[in-house]
């Protein structure tokens, strides 16, 4: 018998055959972000869908545009922090912002299928400023993360 004829044997034995396969840190990573990702999608597509559960409803006041618009870019701004820190490898790039954006229009298309209303352009043009405001937010934090190590 050779060498590796022995360790093949020795490797497959009982000792080691119960033992529970471990995930590599960067799959265990993964795992994890998709779920976080799940979670938000999911989180966004049952708030942004079901009109019981609008701030307005639940709060008891009469809806506004000014309430609506607040509630969109509100959310979006931090859903979009949320991707920020659940996606912390990913360039904050305009095509990062067109895909968060696009999302977002996707969302508000599927309540023109579930509710058999129109788009709302309004609602659109909230999300799009929550969505700019995180960006510009992150930019801010960029840079006075930068003039604080150098001193400034």
């Amino acid at each position: 018998m050779r060498l590796t004829d022995q360790h093949n044997i020795r490797i497959s034995g009982s000792r080691h055959h119960h033992r529970p396969r471990r995930l590599h840190k960067s799959q265990q990573r993964n795992a994890n972000t998709f779920w976080k990702l799940a979670g938000l999608f999911l989180l966004t597509g049952f708030l942004t869908n079901i009109p019981a559960i609008h701030l307005h409803n639940l709060l008891g006041f009469e809806n506004s545009w000014w309430l609506d618009m607040l509630q969109h870019v509100g959310y979006y701004f931090l859903l979009t922090v949320c991707l920020f820190f659940v996606l912390p490898s990913q360039k904050r790039t305009f095509y990062f912002f067109l895909i968060v954006f696009g999302v977002s229009v996707l969302f508000e298309i599927t309540q023109v299928f579930l509710y058999k209303i129109g788009l709302s352009r309004k609602d659109i043009v909230s999300n799009f400023l929550g969505i700019s405001l995180a960006f510009l937010w992150y930019r801010f934090v960029g840079y006075m993360k930068y003039r604080y190590a150098k001193g400034y």
